[in-house]
């Protein structure tokens, strides 16, 4: 999840009004989230985040999947930290491909084509 100097909960609350946000549960309590967004036409996927304990059980690829049918077609991008390793190959299993750096922000643009 990438998250800048200038976030804060009002700055969320407004992306978030633009596009859905998927919350995988076990027994009631979150475990995982993923939210989107449209922005000129483009899918994005602003935030992702899964529970170190409940890592590598698949709930990172089932909220992958989610967003990709909500984006319906559309390409997808999405912001990865410098040096995370673990996102970038999840990603590109689920077919995201390492695009440019952006500069002066220490993060990846990946993109799933459409």
């Amino acid at each position: 999840m990438w998250t800048g100097a200038n976030d804060t909960e009002e700055r969320w609350r407004a992306r978030l009004a633009d596009g859905p946000c998927f919350i995988a549960y076990d027994d009631e309590r979150p475990v995982g989230m993923v939210a989107g967004r449209v922005v000129g036409g483009a899918a994005e996927l602003i935030s992702m985040w899964v529970a170190p304990e409940a890592r590598r059980r698949g709930i990172g690829r089932t909220l992958i999947e989610r967003v990709v049918a909500w984006a319906d077609g559309r390409p997808l991008s999405l912001r990865v930290m410098d040096g995370n390793a673990p996102a970038v190959t999840a990603y590109e299993r689920q077919g995201f491909v390492l695009q440019d750096d952006i500069d002066g922000e220490g993060c990846r643009r990946m993109l799933r084509p459409a």
